[in-house]
């Protein structure tokens, strides 16, 4: 409803009385005040729901960023000390300030062959015409406790990531 509306439909705008006027604004402007209130808070649990929602996944995201991080240390280590499980695990913990990260499952070295697109386990010293090479595969993970309890359910329980890296 517009303010001319509003004027008409009370009737004061015909009656010409002086004051009368500026009664139906202040009237006008109170219901707006409501309306306002009124709206804003059905509107404000969406919005806290979506903004808690941007914040524990914001900071799942910055905990997946961690703990990739923590992975590729671990390789980087074996790539520039080789195979040393202890090392690598430590190179793991150390790498990232987050707590609870770990090197699960233990970091594995292994002998295999590139085929194609993919790394090929394998028992000999030969694949086909190229030599076997040495791989080391690092994990890492942590657990994930959400900011809010909204999206708990939504949010895996936890975050882990692998690296590989040849080393011979």
């Amino acid at each position: 409803m517009s303010l001319l509306d509003f004027v008409k439909t009370s009737g004061r705008a015909s009656k010409g009385r002086a004051g009368q006027g500026a009664a139906a604004l202040s009237s006008l402007a109170k219901r707006e005040d409501a309306t306002a209130v009124v709206e804003f808070a059905m509107v404000l649990p969406v919005m806290v729901f979506l903004l808690s929602g941007i914040v524990d996944f914001g900071a799942l995201i910055v905990q997946s960023m961690q703990v990739s991080t923590a992975a590729q240390a671990g390789a980087r280590y074996a790539q520039i000390n080789g195979w040393n499980a202890t090392g690598i695990s430590s190179a793991v913990t150390g790498a990232t300030n987050l707590s609870g990260v770990s090197a699960t499952p233990t970091p594995a070295s292994e002998t295999a062959c590139v085929s194609g697109a993919s790394i090929v386990v394998t028992s000999g010293s030969t694949c086909g015409a190229t030599a076997s090479g040495t791989y080391i595969t690092v994990s890492a993970q942590a657990a994930f406790t959400p900011v809010t309890s909204l999206w708990k359910s939504v949010l895996p329980a936890k975050v882990s990531s692998q690296a590989m890296v040849r080393i011979s």
